[in-house]
């Protein structure tokens, strides 16, 4: 009986990794669109810190970049992601881990920065250090090395972040979105489109 139950918690396993694979091609385009968007945000952000040219605060800015972002996601997750695939528990699980990371990180770039408990100079490395848990939580769910290695990406460019602070972070992030966020998810956007042309 314990060989037999030991073998199907496996194939329940086995089924989870599966799902996975498929999963994370649908969120190709979330990687494309935050990565694009909060890469944007960071260059907008340094060349009104070194211009001293402020036609808006940087409160306001990040205000809307993140709003539309959430907006975005909502939208793909909850309304076109319920007619386009099937809810898996690993959807639930990687979905979940992201969720929480953007909440996380929605707090500390917010509320860190209105109550000054982050220092500015802090912000970035914070996020990044964050956004490595993800990956690397994403990468073992989906048994992938390549995936859970960006997250060393993210670690590596926070520390640099850490003992180095200063406007430049901000560029590096925003450098860092477009090698360790947009370029995979647009990786993801290729294999998906692969596995729709094996499928038909």
């Amino acid at each position: 009986m314990d060989d037999i139950k030991a073998k199907e918690e496996l194939e329940f396993i086995k089924k989870i990794i599966e799902d996975s694979r498929k999963d994370i091609v649908y969120n190709g385009m979330d990687y494309i669109f935050w990565g694009l968007i909060v890469a944007i945000g960071m260059i907008i952000n340094y060349f009104m810190e070194i211009l001293r040219y402020r036609f808006m605060h940087f409160f306001w800015i990040w205000v809307i970049i993140i709003a539309i972002g959430w907006t975005f996601s909502i939208f793909t997750y909850f309304v076109k992601g319920k007619k386009e695939r099937k809810k898996t528990f690993s959807n639930k699980i990687v979905g979940s881990v992201w969720g929480a990371c953007g909440i996380a990180m929605t707090i500390c770039g917010f509320i860190g920065t209105l109550t000054n408990a982050i220092n500015h100079n802090y912000i970035s490395p914070t996020l990044c250090t964050i956004v490595g848990v993800g990956y690397y939580i994403t990468g073992v769910i989906f048994e992938n090395k390549w995936i859970k290695y960006f997250s060393f990406g993210w670690w590596i460019g926070s520390l640099i972040m850490y003992f180095y602070p200063g406007d430049y972070t901000m560029l590096l992030m925003a450098f860092m979105m477009i090698c360790f966020q947009v370029i995979p998810g647009f990786i993801f956007y290729i294999e998906s489109k692969k596995q729709v042309a094996s499928i038909q």
